[in-house]
């Protein structure tokens, strides 16, 4: 999931294609027509798509909360001028075509003729630039500001229907940026300024794309209209309703039931249960997601770096794959997984490059030796850490890691919570040790990196600072061509590794759930960032 950051540099939402592994596949025949959702009301009819999300929403405002949740759900309303398409490539959006300059610091936009708002009324470039401008203000936009790209100097309307934007020098993730997997939805201007509380039931969001929303209770659902001011082909499905269901006992009795038609997120574990549904289909694709451990370098006992290698040694990585994970997922040496090196080396190349991180392999004796080393007393080798309820692989894994540590004399008390909470924290760096889920969103080998090596102290969640490292991580953010960026990448990542800021766990599969009647093609990580609406059937 995207975590709050100070500023992020990312270009291309790390989405690279961990597993490009797009399966096909299909299920059969639907639900009753009468069928009552999880909170009893009617959801289901034969053209209505409900979806169980493993989180809550706060409000329909991705600038304000931007969580992997949040992103799956914009992608049906709203647009950026451009878009990630299934295949994982960047496409129109609502600029029909654009155009840079030959040093590579201007870009220009042209936006389509027949887009429009759920009112009726054109997308201006007004309406672009206000969005634009709100979504790098951290005090209207919380939730994307941080990601915003810090190089853009200026964003300006050059016509009624153009846009240019003038970066400080060439950075060819930019395109990234601007879709709508990155940071910039485009809202009407008006509605925006006119609207006490942008995003939430009484104030629902104005967007361009297929479908506008129409109920929003939160903590319950929301649900979703197909719009006919959509300027393309209607989808199969008149209405699409998200209902919010964190916890998977209560998803899967759901599922069983009938009451929803798709889900994602489903441990490992309970593979099983979720398959023995008649006419499901289940299964597992790679969502080239990060998960690891991160300690803050300025507080106890993580302030000594024998502390750290101690806790990184004592990380059954592979076990946790084969044992808690089902094998549904892969030990992580490094903070990005090879697949994200897509777009700049092969995955054998990639194998190679990321196996050369710094990187810890699990050793009780080591870890044992290292402790011995550190400066702290017994009393002092302890600390807490949280995980999102909505990630229960996490919570398996670091249950399990607790466990380990306590065979060399470390104490680690681990609480669950709700994931909006958890990410009110993930950055705030009060946390001697915390969690971290990222889900990456494009394909840009520097995307989590922009966040996690940008080592100047105060903008990544470990709060560390190292100037080379930061010098790697800028350089990589700026390189014009794909494999200078990737070799940054590694760079980086290494010394993060030799300093043990991080700790990799797995890098993460999502399970995927299809009850009886439903279809997708070609599901891959990229799917619920592109217009997915038009990948799902229902027989």
């Amino acid at each position: 999931m995207k975590n709050i950051r100070k500023r992020n540099f990312r270009s291309v939402l790390l989405l690279a294609l961990a597993v490009f592994t797009a399966l096909a596949f299909t299920a059969c025949s639907g639900k009753d027509a009468d069928s009552k959702g999880t909170d009893g009301t009617d959801a289901k009819k034969s053209d209505t798509l409900v979806v169980g999300l493993t989180g809550s929403l706060a409000t329909l405002d991705l600038n304000q909360n931007a969580g992997i949740v949040d992103y799956y759900v914009a992608a049906i309303s709203q647009e950026g001028l451009t878009a990630v398409s299934n295949e994982g490539k960047l496409v129109p959006g609502l600029a029909e075509s654009w155009e840079t300059s030959e040093d590579g610091t201007t870009w220009t936009f042209k936006l389509r003729a027949d887009a429009q708002f759920y009112d009726g009324s054109a997308v201006t470039a007004e309406d672009v630039v206000f969005s634009a401008e709100r979504a790098r203000d951290p005090e209207k936009s919380p939730g994307v500001a941080s990601y915003f790209p810090w190089y853009v100097d200026e964003i300006k309307a050059t016509a009624p229907d153009e846009v240019t934007f003038t970066l400080d020098g060439p950075h060819p993730g930019f395109l990234w940026n601007i879709s709508n997997s990155g940071v910039l939805l485009v809202s009407k201007k008006s509605e925006v300024e006119a609207a006490k509380s942008y995003g939430s039931p009484e104030d629902l969001i104005s967007g361009t794309g297929p479908y506008k929303p129409v109920e929003f209770v939160p903590g319950s659902h929301v649900t979703y209209e197909y719009s006919e001011t959509w300027r393309g082909e209607k989808p199969q499905f008149q209405t699409i309703r998200f209902d919010f269901i964190e916890d998977n006992n209560t998803r899967l009795l759901a599922f069983k039931q009938g009451d929803i038609d798709f889900t994602y997120n489903i441990p490992s574990d309970s593979e099983a249960d979720w398959s023995s549904v008649e006419g499901s289909k289940v299964f597992f694709v790679s969502d080239r997601s990060y998960q690891g451990l991160t300690f803050n370098p300025n507080l106890k006992p993580f302030d000594d770096i024998h502390v750290r290698k101690a806790v990184a040694y004592a990380i059954d990585g592979q076990g946790i794959v084969d044992g808690l994970l089902k094998g549904h997922a892969q030990a992580a040496t490094a903070i990005t997984a090879p697949e994200q090196y897509a777009i700049a080396w092969d995955i054998t190349k990639a194998n190679e490059e990321v196996a050369s991180v710094t990187h810890y392999e699990y050793n009780i004796e080591q870890a044992k030796a290292e402790l011995a080393q550190s400066k702290y007393q017994a009393a002092d080798l302890k600390a807490e850490v949280t995980y999102p309820a909505s990630d229960q692989n996490l919570g398996k894994a670091v249950l399990a890691i607790a466990e380990s540590l306590k065979s060399i004399g470390f104490e680690l008390k681990v609480t669950e919570e709700p994931i909006e909470q958890w990410l009110t924290k993930v950055s705030d760096g009060q946390q001697a040790v915390a969690t971290m889920s990222y889900i990456p969103t494009t394909g840009e080998p520097g995307e989590i990196d922009a966040w996690l090596t940008y080592a100047d102290g105060e903008s990544n969640p470990a709060l560390w600072k190292n100037d080379e490292a930061l010098k790697n991580t800028e350089a990589g953010l700026s390189a014009t061509d794909n494999e200078s960026q990737a070799q940054y990448v590694i760079a980086a990542e290494d010394l993060a590794g030799k300093e043990a800021i991080y700790a990799p766990i797995y890098w993460g599969q999502s399970g995927i759930a299809f009850g009886k009647g439903v279809s997708a093609e070609n599901y891959n990580s990229f799917t619920l960032l592109a217009n997915w609406p038009y990948l799902f059937k229902k027989d």
